[in-house]
């Protein structure tokens, strides 16, 4: 985990996975209930402090990702506004729209929901 705290510092952020973890060991909160498949990703996060993420790749276009040095964020819920980072993946088929990134995670057009199951 130490090398998250650190690459995430870098950009003033805090790794969402130390603060799921403080929130269920020193808060005493329990585990989301959203659907088996972001489960699993969320425990696996809590098990191993390493990041995860989870894509519904129907919803991606080009259904290609690859990963990238620098690119954008994840697109804002209107998908205007991508902005630099490092770290992440793009969708092939729409170059500007980044998916997913190391520290602002996955855009919305691409999570695993109810209707995946």
């Amino acid at each position: 985990m130490s090398a998250y705290v650190r690459y995430y510092k870098r950009s003033n952020k805090t790794y969402h996975v130390q603060l799921q973890v403080e929130s269920i060991v020193l808060k005493g909160k329990g585990l989301p209930n959203v659907s088996p498949l972001v489960d699993s990703n969320f425990v696996a996060e809590l098990e191993t402090l390493v990041l995860t993420a989870g894509h519904d790749v129907a919803k991606l276009q080009g259904r290609r990702l690859d990963r990238r040095v620098a690119g954008g964020r994840p697109a804002d819920a209107d998908e205007r506004r991508p902005q630099a980072h490092a770290g992440g993946g793009h969708d092939h088929e729409r170059r500007a729209r980044v998916c997913c990134s190391i520290i602002y995670g996955q855009d919305n057009r691409s999570p695993i929901s109810s209707e995946d199951l």
